[in-house]
């Protein structure tokens, strides 16, 4: 039996928020700032200047400036269009898999300036910034991975890997990233680099339906937010069943809806330590 901390939370369909978070800054881009994205030096002085403001690499208000000139000449209006026309193969066919592929080829690096390298909403506490409530999630990701110095962990559907690096580093596991898009490969395996991890961390492209690795490969499994993009739930819980060791452990974290959902029965109700950490 593979142990499972499946927590539910109320949100609309992953694609569908895609969809919307694309046409937002489709206009935003296309409208907004015009005249400061003419002059040429702008794009170095505002990057300079995010890299002077304290946390740089979380939220701030430069860094909508630094998204504005980066994407100033890109053609948003293509980039949806490609992403509905994937989204309505995989609605006739079953595979999502070219549009996600298409969206995060380009939303991994706008997320990432918008929001810095902790890209997922998490239970906020009281009296803490931001960027502690997200230390504090990733403290009690390790937590609940159980997760101990040597052991082999997977992050499935990790984008930059940027939890698995946060787990490795508290715990001194090993913690293997899996996701799909290229350019999250590349940014990861650039971020492992920048983080002094490369005898704990790595990068491997592949589905979490079908993964490249052998049977009983990893100690522990974990995900955020990634199984709301599975059409196919029952074939990527046993893919990790198979991968992981006799008496493994399978965290995941994800908002969602279902038709099914009833706010009234307790197992579809997020468990109240986990809830607010």
């Amino acid at each position: 039996a593979v142990p499972l901390l499946y927590v539910p939370f109320v949100a609309r369909d992953g694609f569908d928020a895609m969809q919307t978070i694309g046409h937002g800054l489709e206009l935003v881009v296309s409208k907004t700032w015009s005249v400061v994205t003419a002059i040429p030096v702008v794009g170095s002085i505002l990057t300079r200047v995010r890299s002077l403001v304290p946390d740089a690499d979380d939220q701030n208000i430069v860094s909508l400036f630094v998204l504005l000139w980066r994407y100033r000449l890109f053609d948003f209006t293509n980039f949806m269009r490609n992403h509905r026309e994937a989204l309505k193969r995989g609605q006739e066919t079953g595979d999502f898999v070219p549009g996600v592929c298409n969206y995060y080829k380009v939303m991994a690096d706008i997320i990432t300036l918008a929001s810095g390298p902790f890209w997922h909403f998490v239970p906020m506490t009281k009296g803490l910034t931001r960027k502690q409530c997200h230390d504090q999630f990733h403290h009690t990701m390790a937590k609940y991975l159980d997760a101990k110095q040597g052991e082999n962990i997977l992050e499935f559907g990790c984008g930059f890997g940027e939890i698995g690096r946060q787990v490795a580093k508290i715990s001194g596991a090993n913690v293997t990233g899996l996701t799909m898009a290229d350019e999250e490969i590349l940014g990861g395996n650039e971020r492992i680099k920048e983080a002094g991890l490369e005898s704990q961390c790595k990068m491997v492209q592949g589905n979490y339906h079908s993964m490249p690795f052998k049977d009983n490969s990893f100690d522990k499994i974990f995900g955020v937010y990634t199984l709301k993009y599975s059409a196919h739930l029952s074939e990527a819980i046993a893919e990790f069943a198979r991968c992981l060791k006799p008496g493994g452990r399978l965290v995941s974290y994800e908002i969602l809806v279902s038709d099914k959902y009833n706010k009234e029965d307790k197992q579809h109700r997020p468990p109240r330590e986990w809830a607010w950490c």
